[in-house]
């Protein structure tokens, strides 16, 4: 695999961090600029959570018939999407600062940056507005469900493996994001893959 050399991934991160160096009413628990052993298993272990809540919306969100209803689930849903880019944050700030940033992980922060916000928040901010537009409904779900089967969540699982590894965490802290059931049907063989490219030593 190629290496991208240790001083650009690090560049990288760090153009990607004033992005993310959030701390507002939008995170559940707000981004650390250097973030401790502690801080960072808690970052991941947010994260999970968040990742969890989002998924049990996707596998949900289109057999919900109320309109009322399911714009009340998005908006409840839509917290924690919004939380996902302050762990992100926190973890591209300790890849940064602890030295650890790889061309794959790098990778990962740059892909979270350009997709999250267009193919997550927007298509639930595009639910809550018009719950009663089902086949908007079904096309925002079909989109953030794409687009997290093939970018997100495996941009996930390399930043979380990378953090677990570097900092010696426990076995249960997470290191593979959890899937909405789409995933077992979206094909994501056209999407350029963060994890074929060099991760150093992990």
């Amino acid at each position: 695999m190629k290496s991208f050399g240790l001083s650009h991934a690090l560049l990288s991160v760090a153009a990607a961090n004033s992005l993310h160096a959030r701390q507002d009413n939008q995170c559940q628990l707000n981004t650390v600029d250097n973030p401790s052993t502690a801080d960072i298993q808690a970052s991941i272990v947010q994260w999970n959570a968040d990742v969890a809540a989002v998924n049990n919306f996707l596998n949900t969100a289109l057999s919900i018939t109320d309109p009322l209803e399911l714009n009340q689930e998005a908006n409840r849903v839509i917290l924690n999407a919004q939380d996902e880019p302050c762990q992100l944050g926190t973890l591209s700030n300790a890849a940064n600062n602890n030295g650890f940033a790889t061309a794959a992980l790098t990778c990962a922060v740059n892909d979270l940056n350009v997709v999250f916000k267009d193919h997550v928040i927007t298509n639930l901010q595009n639910i809550i507005k018009n719950p009663d537009d089902a086949t908007g409904v079904q096309n925002a779900v079909n989109d953030i469900n794409f687009f997290r089967c093939c970018n997100v969540l495996k941009d996930a699982d390399l930043l979380w493996t990378d953090a677990v590894l570097d900092q010696n965490l426990p076995d249960d802290v997470p290191t593979f994001a959890p899937r909405p059931d789409a995933c077992q049907a979206v094909d994501c063989s056209a999407i350029a893959q963060c994890d074929l490219l060099d991760n150093g030593g992990f």
